[in-house]
């Protein structure tokens, strides 16, 4: 599994703007409050998983592997619950990217196309990481939807396609 933070997410300004914050002695008030809007204002970070898991979709015995990228967005100040704005009890914004299943035995010309095995249902999976990321708020809740949410239940969100059944 790999992580990659999106370049949109600027993280090495706002490490410059949080270690001259940090630097300021306190003598100088205009500049720090300065410092904080400027990193208050800093765009939400997005970074994109690349997860691979292993497993079989019901009403199949076929092994497949799955490989899914899942953007994560998080709404600004995440995940500050403060209770002075409408998005203090935000969660992140979950996206799937890319979704493939396959058999990870299988060998494919490099003339032919690769077909997924399995079909993924988007939108119940993604409403499946909403829900668990709001039962675990006010806390950052990105590692444990991962876990307990996307790489253990996958593949009930996942239907095997009418080609896979004839595969094997």
């Amino acid at each position: 599994n790999q992580c990659r933070v999106s370049q949109s997410s600027q993280m090495e300004t706002l490490a410059v703007h949080i270690d001259e914050w940090r630097e300021n002695d306190g003598n100088d008030n205009d500049s720090e409050r300065t410092l904080l809007e400027t990193i208050a204002r800093h765009p939400s970070t997005c970074f994109t998983l690349s997860i691979q898991v292993d497993g079989t979709c019901e009403n199949s015995d076929l092994e497949i592997a799955a490989c899914i990228l899942l953007r994560v967005s998080f709404p600004n100040r995440y995940p500050l619950n403060d209770g002075t704005n409408e998005t203090s009890n935000s969660i992140p914004t979950f996206s799937v990217e890319y979704c493939l299943a396959t058999d990870r035995e299988a060998v494919c010309n490099p003339d032919k196309p690769l077909e997924s095995w399995a079909n993924l249902d988007e939108p119940k999976l993604l409403e499946a990481l909403e829900e668990e990321a709001r039962g675990l708020l006010p806390d950052p809740c990105v590692y444990e939807v991962v876990t307990t949410c996307l790489m253990e239940r996958l593949f009930e969100f996942m239907t095997m396609s009418v080609h896979a059944s004839y595969s094997k």
